[in-house]
């Protein structure tokens, strides 16, 4: 089973990596993807060719779903059951009005269901202040956005596989919303949230080949993905450094807009989850426990969230200096050290604001070395002026009359006696501190 994963995650990474191509100025392009048939009667792969020709064909239709979504008619196998498949119609959106005609509701909004007055919903907030902020962060010309609606096959004793087969999800390129996910009476406020949630992943290049690289690390090491067995993630999870800093940014641009998140996670972060990777057990801590380290509480998704939004409100201009350090150290291997190093060598006057958010929200379990690692910017150093060699041959200035009894003598070149503070280096290297030990607060090792 476990190579049968991993066949499917390398088919899925080459298609991954045929790299998208970032431009300026994100507009969001919306196709709305209608299911028409979910069949059970897949054959399940047993021979090594069935197997690989399954999980080829799987990669290339996710790839068409997940990445570069296309119109037409579709297949779209199950990712959590071989023998499950779906058939989909899908349409590029250009307005309002079609989308309530594609859903059968032209002219008559009280005809939706609440899954699909979600997606109406996620589409007008698409156009919104939030949205649109976030789109002036996004250096790719188009973000695809699939509006998967599950009307009719949302009976989860029918079709057990669907919600998570179209679970709200971005790859970086692209990302798909689904009617069934927003199936409830709060159907507007978790389309909005949702949407500013999937929006914020596309901003950050861990996605795809990050998540891919993680992926496939997690495999090799305790044979599971990214969440763990069972795939899934929540504000209080104990994960790895990239996975925590990737659904912290998310969570973090929802606490920002909605006050309904950001208590949410404030009151969820009191209490951590670990799983165990090979039995997919799930053990909960208080966030104070003494099993619980300054580490496990920075692989906190929750954590890594709060911390960003205490840095946004917190520090003077903190909404721009953290949107900045975000896109500054953006990469595939973004995490939170990454993050609050460039965030520290952009603001080295907030210092010591950062020093006491990063300690209170770990409980004070970071110890010195750990605090004063994450905390420590040594800038590069600037050289200063260089004495040139004395010259060996001196001209008499014109102006003076030398007496015949007078040896001229070798002038070398002046050297200014006073430097500007900027532009001095200290010789002894072994002596040098870094500018942030200078100011209030910092913790010295020693």
């Amino acid at each position: 089973m476990k190579n049968v994963k991993f066949i499917f995650l390398f088919a899925f990474v080459i298609f991954l990596n045929s790299s998208s191509i970032l431009f300026a100025e994100a507009a969001l392009e919306f196709y709305y993807q209608q299911i028409l048939e979910v069949r059970t009667d897949l054959a399940t792969p047993t021979t090594p060719i069935s197997i690989i020709r399954y999980n080829a064909e799987m990669a290339k239709e996710q790839y068409n779903f997940r990445i570069n979504p296309t119109e037409g008619e579709k297949i779209i196998r199950s990712p959590t059951n071989k023998n499950v498949s779906y058939r989909v119609n899908r349409v590029k959106v250009k307005d309002e009005e079609q989308l309530l005609e594609l859903m059968s509701a032209k002219g008559d909004e009280s005809k939706l269901t609440n899954g699909q007055k979600g997606l109406l919903a996620s589409y007008r907030y698409s156009s919104s202040a939030a949205a649109k902020e976030r789109l002036k962060l996004s250096d790719r010309k188009v973000i695809k956005t699939v509006l998967s609606d599950t009307t009719g096959f949302e009976d989860s004793s029918k079709y057990p596989n669907l919600e998570r087969d179209f679970w709200p999800m971005s790859l970086g390129k692209s990302f798909q919303l689904s009617s069934k996910y927003f199936d409830s009476p709060d159907f507007e406020s978790i389309a909005k949230s949702n949407l500013i949630h999937e929006l914020s992943h596309t901003l950050d290049k861990n996605l795809p080949m990050g998540f891919a690289e993680e992926a496939i690390t997690n495999f090799f090491k305790d044979g599971t993905f990214v969440y763990g067995k069972d795939g899934m993630h929540s504000y209080g999870d104990i994960t790895t450094p990239r996975v925590a800093f990737m659904e912290g940014w998310s969570w973090f641009n929802q606490m920002i807009e909605f006050r309904k998140d950001r208590d949410l996670v404030f009151s969820s972060i009191k209490t951590l989850s670990k799983e165990n990777p090979k039995t997919g057990d799930i053990t909960y801590y208080s966030a104070t426990d003494s099993a619980i380290l300054g580490s496990d509480l920075l692989n906190c998704e929750g954590v890594n969230a709060k911390i960003l939004y205490r840095l946004a409100n917190e520090v003077a201009n903190g909404r721009d200096k953290v949107n900045k350090a975000f896109l500054a150290s953006n990469s595939k291997n973004h995490t939170f050290r990454s993050f609050i190093k460039k965030f520290i060598e952009q603001n080295l006057g907030d210092l010591e604001r950062v020093r006491k958010i990063l300690d209170e929200e770990t409980h004070g379990k970071l110890s010195r070395d750990e605090l004063n690692d994450l905390l420590r910017y040594t800038p590069p150093v600037v050289p200063g002026p260089v004495a040139l060699p004395p010259t060996t041959e001196v001209p008499q200035p014109p102006t003076q009359t030398t007496s015949p009894t007078t040896t001229p003598t070798a002038c070398p070149t002046a050297v200014p006696t006073s430097v500007p503070a900027e532009s001095r280096v200290i010789q002894n290297h072994s002596e040098q501190r870094s500018p942030e030990e200078l100011l209030p607060g910092y913790i010295d090792a020693d």
